[in-house]
């Protein structure tokens, strides 16, 4: 995947999404053999493939919940408290973007209120529990009553 990546110009359409894969293909590669250079590896074309992608792309909140999992990875990995305030604001600026698709917004405030439940304040996490509620009528079917 990084030979073709290589080849391919930065202007091409796709290039955000095949770099995003590539993050995702690596943190796979890391949660099976360990190696730390696959999840900096991982971050780094992440990063590279959120900054690629236009605001308000409906595919940005997915580039920025791969970004976001492979830097909880890393957290899980280093255990540096310092760094868990990337992976919410990642997860937050996913959550946030409304042209994406509701699903992927959910799944990105979801984690996101976890982790600001875990590890943050709590106001942090009364927002981030907050935007959970409010996608959740995006995804149900309108006859669906939520309890």
């Amino acid at each position: 995947m990084q030979q073709g990546l290589d080849l391919t110009p930065a202007s091409h359409a796709d290039k955000a999404a095949w770099l995003s894969n590539l993050g995702v293909a690596l943190k796979g590669r890391f949660d099976c053999l360990g190696e730390l250079e696959d999840i900096e590896h991982a971050i780094q074309v992440s990063q590279q493939a959120v900054d690629l992608t236009p605001d308000g792309h409906a595919s940005k909140a997915l580039s920025l919940t791969n970004l976001g999992a492979a830097l909880l990875c890393q957290f899980e990995h280093l255990g540096e408290l310092g760094d868990i305030e990337n992976v919410t604001s990642t997860y937050q600026q996913a959550t946030e973007n409304k042209s994406s698709p509701p699903s992927v917004r959910y799944n990105a405030a979801s984690r996101w209120a976890t982790l600001s439940s875990t590890y943050q304040d709590s106001s942090q996490a009364l927002d981030a529990y907050k935007a959970v509620l409010e996608i959740i009528p995006q995804l149900v079917w309108l006859g669906q009553t939520v309890h």
